[in-house]
């Protein structure tokens, strides 16, 4: 998906954010079906449903927050074109995970490249937090956090199965 440029209000951001969140969950759902590895399928399937939570957080705001989006929508943020750029790069809203997966043979390539899209929400979400202001910081913070932690996930997974290959295979 690419963001068309036009003016956008902070209820947009937030349209895009979540179309972040459920791009990831289905780029996560998709590995989780692809591996067989019960490791690898668990935490695929862990960041999917966190992923999940994230898009339902952003549709809640939608919700319990509208007059606070409405009175922001007047104002001009500065950082907009960056976060759009973002947004137009982020590599969960441009995967084609089907042909990732098959031109992709190397397991540590796929978990970097997952590292990356975690990357993106990050720095997509700490540029939003500054955009929106006190009143969307708590959640964006603990978003925030939570993709940290997803990394720390990834990382921890390339580690143990770096190891594991690296284990001479005994007859």
């Amino acid at each position: 998906m690419t963001i068309e440029d036009k003016e956008y209000n902070l209820a947009d951001i937030f349209f895009i954010a979540s179309r972040i969140e459920r791009d990831g969950r289905d780029f996560y759902h998709a590995l989780a079906d692809h591996f067989r590895d019960g490791q690898v399928k668990k935490l695929f399937t862990f960041l999917a449903e966190q992923e999940k939570e994230h898009y339902e957080i952003f549709q809640g705001l939608f919700k319990k927050l509208q007059k606070l989006i409405a009175d922001a929508e007047s104002h001009v943020f500065m950082e907009l074109p960056q976060l759009l750029a973002i947004a137009n790069s982020h590599k969960f809203m441009q995967v084609d995970v089907k042909k990732l997966l098959k031109e992709t043979r190397a397991f540590s390539a796929i978990i970097d490249f997952a590292l990356s899209c975690e990357d993106d929400s990050v720095r997509f979400f700490s540029l939003l937090k500054k955009i929106a202001g006190e009143h969307f910081e708590e959640v964006l913070n603990a978003l925030i956090e939570e993709e940290e932690k997803h990394r720390a996930l990834l990382l921890d997974l390339r580690r143990a199965k770096i190891v594991e290959e690296a284990r001479p295979k005994h007859a």
